[in-house]
């Protein structure tokens, strides 16, 4: 009987020790919870969202923090591919008391989406992007807006789509085409930017606005999404159904605002013209690696000129810092850009004391965040700094671009053996941890057959022990 229970108890913890199936799954699930709500696919802390559905002259809102945690199908949720929100709007849905088209779309605020933006055309720069696809539009009157300026009364200028002519549209009044002959579910990018009292029109990341508005007023806001320019009265009998909407996917939209010219200096970084030593080859003209130092983030100066870096057709670019001296780097930190396609995607750091030194990689393959601050605080003794941004390879070869780099440190003074003692003991017990870790990660299999063995020798040997007795 002792042995019975011994055998079964040996099964039952091997099987315990085992990778199993379940966990497996449980790990799937985790990872498809991404594309639950839109929220996940973009930052939505400084937008509302109006639905097609509620009650006339008084559809539903969803605020924040509810809008962190929300989705309604079909008309605001993740799309199949999980990199973008289906806005969709039903020529029979509910309208506001202004407007006798239905809407699935986001309108601008502040203080984490608790008050109503509003702003002025003639004071900082005011900064709306968006990456989306006209994915379909009403079947009769086949027109859809798909992102704005608006002001406290009215449209100001927005895009316009009447099917297949895509373009600028200013409160009523024709502008400029930017695609003549659009096909649904073709992807493109839109940049309003307002400042100095004009309203600039950037498309697909044209360097040079396609339209210009000359225009001074405050209480203005952005808007982003479908706002479909039909009802039932406009479409055919038989057309008054929800099957019958105009739909806009969106991928990306991000907004930014910056006071007047007195741009903000980094104070004390030690990333600036003194330090740079060298850099790579291939920044485009105009984006020198100066500009990752200016104090500007919004992408273009007052004078229209760039305030970012990088180049065209790249896949990275680096630069290396002497610093002069010893300095105990403390942070780090990248501020990425997303204009268009031509993205920053993730930076690595490297470091070392001695120019003869062979480079030590600090962090690689940190996400750059699109539009802000991506921040590594650190621990390191360092004379040389090594910089690389990674760009969007999608686009082969690739699109790199970037608009601010600060490093923050003191310069350290006699630096005592037993200091570079500690740092290296530090290095190898994390390195000897890492490898611990690692190993088990990956041999966990193996591990627990060899438990098992030593387990039945142990058993063998105390059968024939009993056997002797």
């Amino acid at each position: 009987m002792l042995k019975k229970y011994f055998i079964l108890g040996l099964l039952f913890f091997t099987l315990g020790i085992l990778p199993s199936a379940q966990s497996t799954s449980a790990n799937a699930t985790t990872q498809s919870a991404g594309c639950t709500y839109p929220a996940q696919i973009f930052d939505f802390i400084n937008w509302k969202e109006t639905l097609p559905v509620g009650s006339l002259g008084n559809p539903t809102e969803i605020k924040q923090p509810a809008l962190a945690t929300y989705s309604y199908d079909p008309y605001f949720v993740v799309n199949s591919g999980c990199d973008g929100v289906q806005f969709r709007a039903p020529v029979n849905g509910v309208t506001t008391s202004g407007s006798s088209y239905s809407r699935s779309e986001l309108r601008e605020m502040t203080n984490n989406g608790t008050t109503n933006a509003s702003w002025a055309t003639d004071s900082g720069v005011h900064t709306m992007f968006i990456d989306e696809a006209i994915t379909a539009v009403p079947i009769t009157k086949r027109h859809i807006v798909v992102g704005q300026v608006h002001n406290s009364s009215d449209d100001v200028i927005v895009i316009r789509l009447e099917y297949p002519k895509l373009f600028v549209d200013i409160n009523g009044t024709t502008g400029p085409t930017l695609d003549a002959n659009y096909t649904l579910g073709k992807r493109f990018t839109v940049k309003f930017v307002a400042s100095n009292g004009q309203i600039n029109i950037y498309y697909n990341g044209s360097e040079n606005p396609v339209y210009t508005l000359n225009k001074i007023g405050s209480g203005n806001y952005f808007k982003a999404g479908a706002y479909t320019q039909s009802n039932c009265s406009k479409e055919l009998s038989g057309n008054c159904v929800s099957a019958n909407y105009g739909e806009v996917i969106i991928y990306n939209v991000w907004i930014a605002h910056s006071s007047p010219p007195s741009l903000s200096l980094p104070l004390n970084s030690l990333a600036n013209n003194n330090t740079l030593i060298a850099h790579s080859n291939n920044f485009s003209d105009g984006y020198d690696p100066s500009k990752l130092w200016d104090g500007c983030y919004e992408g273009t100066l007052y004078d229209s000129t760039t305030c970012t870096t990088g180049g065209r057709n790249i896949s990275s670019f680096w630069l290396e810092f002497d610093l002069g001296k010893l300095y105990t780097i403390s942070q780090a930190r990248l501020y990425g850009d997303a204009e268009g396609t031509w993205v920053s995607k993730s930076w690595k750091m490297s470091y070392k004391k001695n120019v003869t030194d062979n480079w030590k990689t600090v962090f690689s393959s940190e996400n750059a965040l699109f539009n802000k601050w991506s921040t590594r605080s650190l621990n390191i003794i360092a004379r040389h700094i090594r910089i690389e941004v990674l760009g969007n390879k999608k686009y082969s070869p690739g699109r790199t671009q970037a608009r601010e780099l600060e490093i923050y440190g003191i310069e350290t003074k006699n630096i005592q053996a037993q200091s570079d003692s500690k740092e290296i003991l530090g290095s190898v017990l994390e390195s000897v941890s890492d490898f611990t870790e690692g190993w088990l990660k990956n041999n966990l299999f193996i591990l627990s057959l060899i438990i098992l063995l030593i387990l039945l020798v142990i058993y063998i040997i105390w059968a024939l022990w009993l056997r002797k007795k």
